[in-house]
């Protein structure tokens, strides 16, 4: 069958939307003969991978846009992502239209950006139209909004406001009812459209999986052994937002010290609540011994450190798939997250600590006794570790994506 993917962000050495564009292109690609288009900014990281032979024979790929660098403040780079995706989107539909007829193609899927608050009109193409993995639909709870920085509370607000003026978008109704199939990357956006979508199907399907050169690399000897000697360790990974709750991993943590927890927390990453976080550990009375910020790892340097970490902790607010989370479970820790949006919904499937985000109180006193407990059964973490590493490799491995995504297709096709 022949595809065309959209996917403005899909980059074959990347993380973060970048990567998960790329992984699903690759999945298809196994499959179907595939025509990307993707934005101008990829151009060199697909020519990198095309050197080293890493592009499927059966893709073939297209670049649209100006590929200007991206702004240093992370937070006006957002906003020129939001912006600069809005022009994709109005420029896609005529070249996909007219690449669509020049191949015969028998199918078309936009992939990236994973979020329902800019819609498609590649629907407008008489052919069948797949819509997802999508998310977007969580929220950070109001009630927790007191442990963000001035700029995090400002840009949750501005999310509120996008929320209302996309729901307004007349566009969002006109995808979400005319596309064949539309696939909520989670449980939350699956609620959230389906009012939107009537009767018409839609399948859940997480918009990332773990790669088989991820599975290969964490699997892969020597690998680090876990030990129950010296501090308890503790790892948290990414994008240091606000949404994702490190202040309250941070408070949770100066309780358990209060409780004999000896512990080292690394913090692998950087963002704009940085300088913040820092301040809550001096009012925390946190040691530099205790909490490590580190810049971020890189290749088998981030492989060993999720392998020699016992516990994964990053409350986690408003995420589609968190890719660290699965690393890390996959590398054999722990995870003890907040019971909320898809870090919830994921550690619920495995053997690990989903806290309710009741009240902020409840909920940074649910993560200080899950690390308790683990600190005082210590022994049992490693091969608990192995039973969530084995678990996340069935639930959360290529080949069931693979064939979810096959019977998405097929609903597709027969729909249309």
């Amino acid at each position: 069958m022949k595809v065309i993917v959209s996917a403005v962000a899909c980059d074959p050495y990347g993380g973060s939307e970048g990567g998960i564009g790329w992984r699903i292109v690759e999945i298809i690609a196994r499959d179907h003969q595939v025509f990307v288009l993707t934005d101008e900014r990829n151009r060199d990281s697909w020519e990198k991978a095309s050197a080293a032979s890493k592009i499927p024979d059966s893709v073939t790929v297209r670049f649209l846009g100006e590929g200007a660098p991206w702004h240093k403040n992370r937070m006006r780079a957002r906003l020129q992502s939001w912006l600069e995706y809005r022009t994709f989107n109005r420029h896609q539909l005529q070249i996909c239209s007219a690449w669509a007829e020049e191949q015969d193609v028998d199918l078309i899927h936009q992939v990236t950006y994973a979020t329902w608050r800019i819609p498609s009109d590649l629907w407008k193409i008489p052919k069948p139209f797949v819509w997802g993995p999508i998310g977007g639909a969580a929220k950070m709870p109001r009630h927790l909004y007191r442990i963000l920085s001035l700029g995090g509370i400002m840009f949750e607000l501005a999310r509120e406001v996008s929320t209302h003026l996309s729901l307004a978008n007349p566009k969002f109704g006109e995808c979400v009812a005319n596309s064949s199939m539309v696939i909520p990357a989670n449980a939350e956006t699956s609620a959230f459209l389906k009012p939107f979508r009537g009767a018409n199907d839609m399948k859940q399907l997480w918009s990332g999986y773990l790669s088989d050169d991820q599975i290969t690399t964490f699997l892969m000897p020597p690998q680090v052994r876990k030990d129950c000697n010296g501090p308890l360790r503790i790892f948290a990974g990414g994008n240091l937002e606000g949404r994702k709750g490190v202040a309250l991993a941070l408070e949770a943590l100066a309780i358990a010290k209060t409780q004999g927890v000896i512990f080292c927390y690394v913090i692998a990453g950087h963002g704009p609540e940085l300088a913040k976080l820092r301040k809550d550990c001096a009012r925390l009375r946190l040691t530099e011994d205790e909490v490590k910020f580190h810049s971020g790892f890189e290749g088998l340097a981030y492989r060993d450190a999720l392998q020699s970490s016992e516990i994964y902790l990053l409350p986690s607010f408003r995420e589609t798939t968190p890719v660290t989370l699965l690393e890390a479970m996959l590398a054999g820790c722990v995870p003890v997250v907040a019971n909320s949006s898809a870090a919830g919904e994921i550690v619920k499937k495995i053997d690990g600590f989903a806290i309710e985000p009741t009240s902020r109180e409840s909920l940074v006193g649910g993560l200080a006794a899950a690390i308790l407990k683990l600190w005082q059964d210590r022994e049992s973490i490693d091969a608990r570790g192995k039973c969530i590493a084995n678990a996340t490799l069935s639930e959360f491995g290529s080949d069931r994506f693979r064939a979810t995504l096959r019977e998405i297709y097929e609903q597709a096709l027969v729909s249309r």
